[in-house]
Formats: C-alpha cells, sequence, structure tokens
C-alpha cells in the first residue's frame, strides 16, 4: 500500500509540472514610481516582481496590500475575505509560471469575484476549471510562439503607441543576449464571447482580456514575464502595469505569494524587512515531501521497490500471450461509407463546410496563423508562411464562400478538391 501511494504521489508531480477593446470609462492611472530612480539594478532579481509590488503599495488607487499564503491547511477561503472592510471591492493578484488552485479553492475565487470583487490572474498555464470558463470552445486554451522577444501593443484607442513595447526574455545566454523561449498566447477562436480584448502580443495575438463575471470581473494575462522586475524596471514595462491596472477600480489587494520564479520576495535589496514565507506554504502534500530530504529519499526507495516487486512477479507468474491477429484497417471502409452517402443524396454542399474546416484548421496549427474571417491580410500571412501564390489561396477561399449557398455539382466538388492538392504540393 506505502509503494502503490508513493507511486501516485511522484505521478501526481510529474503531471502538475507538465500541467475587444477595452471599456470605454477605463482611463490611463499613474503609479507612483519615485523609488524606481534611486534602484541599485545589480539588486534586481530579473525574474522577480518585487518593483510591480513597490509600485502597487504607492499606486493611488490602492487603498491597502496585502500578501496571502495558502497551504495543504489553509485555504484561499481563510486569507482572501469576499466582504471588503471599507467602501472599496477586493482585489486579488496572482503572477505565476502555473495558476493552480484547490477545487474548493477554485470555486470560493469564482465566488470571490461574482460578488463584485475583481482578480488578475497572469500566468503561462492554468487549472482547467478556469481554462474552461475562459476558453469554453476548446480544449487546447494557448497556443506558443517561439522567439527571443515580443512586442505588445494595446488594444483601446486611449493606449495606442506609435512603437510597440519590447518584452524580451530576462534570461540570458553566454554572449548577455536573451534566450530564445517559448511565449504563450490564447487561442483567439474559442475565448469568451464577453471576452473584452486589453493587449496583443506580435500585432494580432492575444496577449491578455477581460471578462465580466457576476458583479466582478477577471483579467486573464498570458505573459507573467510583462510583470517581472527586469520590464517593471524600464520605461515601457512601468506603463504597461499602469494601464492593466488601471482597468480595475480603486480596491484593497491581495497579493497571493507562491514563492517561485515571479515572487515578489525576489529582488528586494532588503528581504529583512519583508515577512518569511510560513514553515508550510505547500499547495501539496507531494511538495511538503520533496522539501525533507528524509522522506524523499523514503519515497524514492518505495518506488525502486515497487518497480522490482513488479519486475520479478511479472517474470515468474506472467503466461506466453498468444500473438495477436493484427487489426483490420476499418478506417478506410468508414470513409468509403461516409462518401457514398453523401454521393446518394447528391448534397454536396454539405461536405464543403467540412472541407473548408478541415482546411483552416490545417492553416491554423500548422502556420500558427490566428483568424477568424479570411481577409487580404490573412490571405498574405498564408502565403507568407506557406510559400504558396495568393492566387490559388484566395481562389479555395473564394470557393468555399459561394459553393456554401448553393447546389454544388460534380464537377465543382473535384475542381476545390485538386486546388486544395494543388496547394499541399507547393506548401513549405
Amino acid at each position: 500500500m506505502i509503494f502503490v501511494f508513493g507511486a501516485l504521489l511522484l505521478v501526481n508531480r510529474l503531471a502538475k509540472g507538465n500541467s475587444k477593446t477595452a471599456d470605454s470609462e477605463v482611463s490611463k492611472k499613474e503609479l507612483v514610481a519615485e523609488e524606481f530612480e534611486e534602484i541599485d539594478q545589480k539588486k534586481i532579481n530579473p525574474s522577480g516582481t518585487h518593483l510591480l509590488y513597490k509600485l502597487l503599495t504607492g499606486y493611488k488607487l490602492t487603498n491597502t496590500i496585502k500578501r496571502i499564503q495558502t497551504s495543504y491547511f489553509e485555504n484561499l477561503s481563510e486569507e482572501l475575505p469576499i466582504a471588503s472592510e471599507n467602501e472599496f471591492p477586493n482585489i486579488y493578484v496572482s503572477v505565476a509560471e502555473e495558476f493552480t488552485l484547490t477545487k474548493i479553492d477554485n470555486d470560493y475565487l469564482f465566488d470571490f469575484v461574482q460578488e463584485g470583487n475583481c482578480a488578475i490572474i497572469a500566468c503561462e498555464s492554468m487549472s482547467l476549471d478556469f481554462a474552461n470558463y475562459l476558453l469554453p470552445n476548446s480544449d487546447t486554451p494557448f497556443y506558443v510562439e517561439g522567439d527571443t522577444s515580443v512586442e505588445l501593443s494595446f488594444a483601446h484607442p486611449n493606449f495606442k503607441q506609435k512603437k510597440p513595447l519590447e518584452l524580451k526574455n530576462s534570461e540570458l545566454n553566454y554572449h548577455s543576449l536573451p534566450k530564445y523561449k517559448n511565449w504563450y498566447i490564447f487561442n483567439a477562436d474559442a475565448i469568451n464571447d464577453e471576452a473584452v480584448d486589453l493587449l496583443y502580443f506580435n500585432e494580432y495575438n492575444v496577449a491578455c482580456l477581460k471578462i465580466k463575471y457576476g458583479k466582478g470581473s477577471f483579467i486573464f494575462h498570458a505573459l507573467p514575464d510583462a510583470f517581472s522586475n527586469a520590464f517593471v524596471a524600464t520605461e515601457g514595462g512601468k506603463n504597461h502595469a499602469e494601464i492593466i491596472f488601471s482597468h480595475f477600480p480603486k480596491g484593497n489587494y491581495f497579493w497571493h505569494e507562491n514563492f517561485g520564479k515571479y515572487s515578489t520576495y525576489r529582488g528586494d535589496s532588503n528581504p529583512e524587512k519583508l515577512q518569511k514565507p510560513k514553515e508550510y506554504s505547500k499547495s501539496s502534500p507531494l511538495q511538503f515531501i520533496l522539501s525533507v530530504p528524509s522522506l524523499t529519499i523514503a519515497l524514492v526507495l518505495s518506488i525502486l521497490g515497487l518497480l522490482l516487486y513488479l519486475i520479478i512477479k511479472s517474470k515468474r507468474k506472467q503466461r506466453i500471450i498468444p500473438p495477436l491477429e493484427s487489426d483490420k484497417n476499418s478506417s478506410l471502409e468508414f470513409v468509403e461509407v461516409i462518401a457514398k452517402l453523401y454521393q446518394q443524396q447528391n448534397q454536396h454542399e454539405k461536405i464543403i463546410k467540412h472541407i473548408e474546416s478541415n482546411f483552416t484548421n490545417f492553416i491554423k496549427h500548422h502556420y500558427y496563423i490566428s483568424f477568424s474571417i479570411v481577409n487580404d491580410e490573412v490571405i498574405e500571412k498564408i502565403h507568407l508562411k506557406s510559400g504558396v501564390e495568393k492566387e490559388l489561396i484566395s481562389k479555395i477561399y473564394k470557393a468555399f464562400k459561394i459553393l456554401s449557398d448553393q447546389k454544388v455539382t460534380d464537377s465543382q466538388l473535384v475542381e476545390l478538391h485538386q486546388d486544395i492538392e494543388r496547394f499541399h504540393q507547393k506548401r513549405n
């Protein structure tokens, strides 16, 4: 029983490790940043969020600010009150690589916002409950683009910049240049219909959005690096923080501290002044076990013993397994049956929609192009990334539009099929 428990804990950790314009009433607010002029840059940890925390401390729309911690023994409901002690709403803040809460804390945070409070969550991956709410139309919450830096531009006309903000990877290589990094963006085709775009990355990718929920609202940000010390210390990074937080009213901030890469403790020049982490500031029993060397050794020995037991027992008792006949490939038969059904009905326009959906999904996922409406700009991007002439691409999408609204003949269906085949033959 101990062996099985240890194996389950290890599997849990591995799984966890792998696991539209803004409101017109929004106006740009200013954060107090005089302290930044005297900061010794050598003491700043690039990945931490100490500078952002100090900015919020002096922010004129911050009534109060407090760090909160949760653990296996302490739920979010014990640290984050729904009812405010004054006339201002409570605002929850989390900046982390991975936003994962327990089921109880997930439900509580939704109730917290439902009652008129706000929450801003900046992360590269999130728990399934939040992903299903934010992106209800897809199993893929995020796409990935790889580069050493990205360009950020705001959606609201009041915040349009002449030049986009450049966000570089804070991790440097041996030549003191930014390392190559996978940057996460929201799946634009799957976003909640009520979502409002706040920030774009590389012109057309959604990096930050706001969603109303009950009496309150959420802000989801896919680039936690944009709140790191390295970026906030720059003029553009400070402006980015000002604009994002200006979408919330004056309130009482509760910063959910996780002591990870984006901890507010990273970068403080005098950490002795700050409150020390709690002894059991863990989000799961497995993290606590791995923090104690003796328990870690016991867990590893338990797993090794279980594997050894399975190997020995399987050799002693396993009977000879007779060879199985290869499964019959029924996929082609299924395709043939479906094709005959469409042919017998003589309603080719029904299959046109399926062909268009398959072709569009291939373009989006193969070339990482996000779009909902096909226009000249989209065709230009497909042409540049695929190497196929624009005339053929335009011809295919025009055929989709025309044939979906009329009776389709055999020759028209064959011609469309041949055009798509030519596209695949010529593409990169």
